[in-house]
């Protein structure tokens, strides 16, 4: 992840990530210079975990657990007053994969909503099969660069 992400996007801001991968996702978010990473779950407690896990290694860097409660409720305030907009979105959860190609990391609202954010850079999907699986498709349409799996999958 770390050779293939600075490659495309240069310098990390806010981040949101979801999945089963989320802790090398964090760690190497946190060696490549990201300054705010949120760290997603539906599960809040796992995030929760995650983040102080986390911390006890990197008790500096800005981590944040949410999940979508408390996202779709960050995307009512104002910018500056608690909104959460991340610069990039990285999917580690198996939405997606085949056979199951029709899933999404984010239920579809809350992702389009981020979609629409002009903040949002772009998406990562751990996700190598299908190579364009429906998330990264959904970014590219609104214009955001987008990054599948397979170089993770041979670095």
């Amino acid at each position: 992840m770390r050779a293939t992400i600075p490659m495309c996007w240069g310098s990390l801001r806010e981040t949101l990530l979801t999945g089963g991968v989320a802790q090398t996702m964090v760690f190497s978010l946190i060696e490549m210079g990201a300054k705010t990473i949120y760290v997603r779950s539906r599960d809040i407690s796992k995030a929760e975990d995650l983040v102080a896990y986390a911390k006890s290694q990197e008790p500096d860097q800005d981590l944040v657990a949410v999940d979508d409660t408390i996202l779709a409720q960050s995307l009512d305030q104002a910018p500056g007053q608690g909104r959460i907009e991340p610069a990039y979105i990285l999917n580690g959860t198996p939405q997606g994969m085949w056979p199951h190609v029709e899933g999404l990391p984010l239920e579809e609202d809350l992702l389009r909503k981020f979609l629409e954010s002009p903040k949002l850079l772009g998406l990562f999907d751990a996700i190598y099969n299908p190579l364009a699986t429906r998330f990264l498709l959904l970014g590219k349409s609104y214009g955001k660069a987008i990054l599948g799996g397979l170089p993770m999958l041979f670095y």
